[in-house]
C-alpha cells in the first residue's frame, strides 16, 4: 500500500528524511502516531511546504523511511485557496507517487485544500487537528482588541489593530475553505464527539473514524509525586496568542501571590528572552509585548519562568517536577498537553473547552473552570497547591484516564484497511 502523509511543515518522519529538526511548538502527535503505526506492507511518502524551496520547484529526498516532497510556502498560507501554479505542483507530486491512500494532517492551510482538490483514485482522509471553523468564533479570547486590555497597552497601535483585523479575516476565510476540504475528502479521523459533531454539521456524508489520540509513550514513563515536586510551581501551555489564555493565568498569579508569594508559572515556548531567561518585548509579536507589560505591571517578574522550547522528554521531566498544571485555552480540539500532564499524574486545572469535558471529570481526575474567569482559576489552583489529599486524588484519577480511554478506538492501519475496503 502506498501512503502519502500531508502536513504544512515537515514533522517527524518527514523532518528526519530531510535531516532537519522540527522547531515548531505543536505537531508532536504526528511523530508519535508514525512510531505506533504497524507499517507492514506500506511504503510512505510525505508532502509539506518548506521555506527556501524556490517557487515552481519541488524538493525531493528519500531514505529508508520513505520519500519527502517539499513545495514553496506562500507568504499567506491561511484564508486562501491554492494558487493555480501550486495546485499544479501538488497534482504533479500526487501523479508521481500514485498513492493508494492520502492522509492529510489538519485543515489549517491552503495545502490541505490543494490535496483535497487533487485528482486521484486514492482514498483521502483528514486527521482532525485544530478546527478553524470553531476556533474563529473565539478569536481574541475575550481580550479587548484581540490583543490586550487597555490598562496594559491602551488598545494597541494602528499596525497592531490592523494585524488583528487581518488575522480575523484570514480565519473566517479559512473556515469556509476547511468545510470545502472536509467535504471533498469525505473521511475524517476524530477522537471526540466534539470533533465528530462539527464534521457531521458540515455534511451528513462525512464518514468519521475514531482514533484515540494518546500522548507519546515517554510521558507514561514519568510519575508525579507530591513528595518530590517543587511546591507552588505551575506548568502551563505555550501562549502564542490571546486565545491560549496566558493573560488569564497572569491575572490568576497576581491573586495567588497573596497566599503563595513564591508561586511560579513555567511557560514553555519560543519566546524572545534575555540571557537570564526573562521575557522581552517583541516587535514581531504584539501579544508577547502585552505579556511583558502585564508581568511588569502586576509585579510578577520573579513569578514567571520561561524555559524556552522544550522537547517531549523535557516536557515530561518538567511536568514531573511541578505541583500543578493549568490549561488556560479557550479552544482546543485535543488539548494534548493536558493529556500529557494527566498521563504523568500532574494534578490539572483546565478550562472547559473543546473535547476536554469528555475526559476530565471535575473533582475526580481534574478540575474544570470557565475560561474567562481567572478568579476561579486562581481559586482552584490554590486548592490544588494547598490540599495534598486533593492533589493526590486528582493525580491518581488523571493517570488512570488514558489507560482506559481506548474503547472503540481503531489503529491507523485498521482505518486504512476500512477506507480501502469501502
Amino acid at each position: 500500500m502506498k501512503v502519502l502523509w500531508v502536513s504544512n511543515s515537515p514533522i517527524g518522519p518527514a523532518a528526519e528524511i530531510l535531516g532537519e529538526e522540527y522547531r515548531g511548538s505543536s505537531g508532536g502527535w504526528i511523530t508519535s502516531e508514525f512510531d505506533k503505526l504497524d507499517k507492514t506492507g506500506m511504503t510512505f511518502s510525505f508532502l509539506a511546504t518548506l521555506p527556501g524551496v524556490k517557487p515552481g520547484e519541488i524538493l525531493h529526498k528519500e531514505n529508508g523511511t520513505g520519500a519527502v516532497y517539499c513545495l514553496h510556502a506562500p507568504r499567506l498560507s491561511g484564508g486562501v485557496r491554492p494558487p493555480k501554479d501550486l495546485q499544479e505542483l501538488v497534482q504533479k507530486v500526487v501523479d508521481e507517487i500514485k498513492p493508494d491512500l492520502i492522509q492529510i494532517w489538519g485543515t489549517e492551510t491552503w495545502l490541505s485544500n490543494a490535496v483535497a482538490r487533487a485528482e486521484t483514485s486514492a482514498k483521502k482522509v483528514i486527521f482532525i487537528q485544530g478546527l478553524i471553523g470553531v476556533h474563529q468564533r473565539y478569536l481574541g479570547g475575550y481580550f479587548k482588541n484581540n490583543l490586550c486590555n487597555r490598562p496594559f497597552c491602551r488598545g494597541g497601535s494602528l499596525l497592531t489593530r490592523a494585524k488583528a483585523v487581518l488575522r480575523n479575516r484570514t480565519f473566517r476565510k479559512q473556515a469556509a475553505i476547511e468545510k470545502e476540504t472536509i467535504s471533498l475528502c469525505g473521511n475524517v479521523i476524530v477522537d471526540s464527539d466534539f470533533a465528530r459533531s462539527y464534521c457531521a454539521g458540515i455534511s451528513e456524508n462525512v464518514r468519521c473514524y475514531t482514533r484515540a489520540l494518546l500522548p507519546n509513550e515517554l510521558f507514561y514513563q514519568h510519575d508525579w509525586s507530591p513528595d518530590t515536586c517543587e511546591k507552588d510551581t505551575v506548568f502551563t501551555i505555550y501562549g502564542s496568542n490571546s486565545e491560549k489564555g496566558t493573560q488569564n493565568l497572569l491575572w490568576a498569579l497576581s491573586l495567588l501571590k497573596r497566599k503563595h508569594p513564591r508561586v511560579k508559572a513555567v511557560i514553555p515556548g519560543p519566546y524572545r528572552l534575555d540571557p537570564e531567561g526573562k521575557l522581552l518585548p517583541n516587535s514581531r509579536s504584539a501579544f508577547q509585548t502585552t505579556l511583558y507589560r502585564m508581568i511588569t505591571a502586576l509585579g510578577l517578574e520573579e513569578n514567571v519562568v520561561f524555559p524556552g522550547r522544550l522537547s517531549a522528554q523535557q516536557m515530561a521531566e518538567t511536568m514531573e517536577k511541578c505541583a500543578a498544571f493549568a490549561n488556560t485555552s479557550c479552544m482546543e480540539v485535543h488539548a494534548l498537553s493536558l493529556r500529557e500532564a494527566m498521563v504523568v499524574g500532574l494534578p490539572c486545572v483546565t478550562s472547559l473547552c473543546g473535547s476536554v469535558g469528555e475526559y476530565v471529570r471535575h473533582g475526580e481526575n481534574g478540575i474544570l473552570y470557565r475560561y474567562e474567569e481567572f478568579e476561579a482559576l486562581a481559586y482552584q489552583l490554590d486548592r490544588v497547591l494547598s490540599d495534598r489529599e486533593l492533589a493526590v486524588r486528582l493525580s491518581r484519577g488523571a493517570k488512570a484516564t488514558f489507560d482506559t480511554r481506548v474503547e472503540g478506538s481503531l489503529s491507523l492501519s485498521e482505518i486504512y484497511g476500512a477506507l480501502l475496503a469501502n
